[in-house]
């Protein structure tokens, strides 16, 4: 059946149903804006045939008008032996005609904040270096929640971000999905976040 997925993470979610299908049968699309060349391929993936049942992820911080428009005819009448999962963060990130098609399920809680461990408004190369240096955890959750605290930090700070910097953030998030090591993941938004700490 297919379903609408509301989640305060997106990139979680997706990584959860990886390793929950069968890889052979199902075709991800994480993206941080799905537009209308995704769509495209979505389509076409769909009109290939399969023995069995075959499922298609689509996960993005924001989907597209046109490719939204797109996906219509196909979400109501899905050809035979396919599943679509949409992923999103709230309900508006959808057109009512798409929503009106799918199963919605809502996984949201309140979540609970873990503070990053430097002070961002004593922050330095040192304080960096150190960090860095420390043990970390591999793995995606980690990760997330070490980015998510360090964005935290930063409001929580009072140092300022342009739209630009905020959008690292969502890439670092979707690097450390693709496995990349933490420490490399993570060194950018902080001297980034140095930067923006001695302008301020």
């Amino acid at each position: 059946m297919n379903k609408i997925i509301l989640t305060h993470d997106i990139f979680e979610e997706a990584q959860g149903l990886k390793e929950e299908l069968d890889s052979e049968f199902s075709r991800f699309y994480i993206k941080e804006e799905f537009k209308i060349d995704d769509a495209n391929e979505v389509i076409a993936e769909a009109y290939l045939s399969s023995y069995r049942e075959k499922t298609l992820v689509l996960a993005a911080n924001l989907y597209n008008l046109f490719a939204q428009n797109a996906l219509l005819k196909i979400l109501e009448e899905s050809p035979k032996n396919i599943t679509f999962i949409l992923i999103g963060k709230n309900k508006n990130s959808f057109l009512p005609t798409v929503r009106s098609r799918l199963i919605l399920e809502d996984k949201r809680e309140k979540e609970e904040k873990i503070p990053f461990s430097i002070n961002l408004l004593e922050l330095d190369l040192q304080k960096i270096y150190t960090f860095l240096n420390q043990d970390h955890e591999s793995g995606f959750e980690y990760a997330k929640q070490q980015i998510q605290a360090l964005l935290d930090g930063v409001f929580a700070s009072g140092i300022k971000l342009t739209q630009e910097d905020l959008k690292s953030f969502d890439e670092a998030i979707l690097a450390s999905l693709n496995y990349q090591r933490f420490q490399y993941v993570i060194l950018p938004l902080l001297l980034m976040i140095l930067e923006r700490k001695n302008k301020k």
